[in-house]
């Protein structure tokens, strides 16, 4: 059986699972990261939050 790991269980690592899952893999799934909340309830930042950041940095 083969195994994916990912190293990172945040929203990111999160949906590199469903991806490979998406893309058929079958094998065995390791997610690692040490975040302190489960990554389901830790909410992405909205996408203004990030562009308002990047423009006034540049």
């Amino acid at each position: 059986m083969e195994t994916l790991a990912i190293v990172g269980a945040s929203l990111a690592g999160l949906s590199a699972a469903r991806a490979a899952r998406a893309q058929g893999f079958c094998g065995r799934l390791i997610i690692i990261g040490d975040e302190q909340q489960r990554p389901m309830t830790v909410r992405p930042c909205p996408r203004s939050s990030w562009q308002e950041r990047s423009a006034s940095s540049t």
